[in-house]
């Protein structure tokens, strides 16, 4: 159970990278994002994503 006066602190850092792939305004990203909690427990995630234009998405 948490109390909304009890504070945790939570230091996080990211880092985006981005190359061209040879597509025309299309470029692949990867980004790191590292997190460190106050008891010094370290999380690091990446992700990794391309340039997506109108016509790539549809509504369904």
């Amino acid at each position: 159970m948490t109390s909304p006066e009890a504070r945790y602190t939570v230091k996080h850092h990211a880092m985006l990278y981005a190359r061209e792939i040879g597509l025309v305004n299309r470029k692949e990203y990867l980004l790191f994002s590292v997190e460190e909690d106050e008891q010094g427990n370290v999380t690091l995630t990446t992700a990794v994503g391309v340039t997506l234009q109108l016509p790539d998405l549809q509504v369904l």
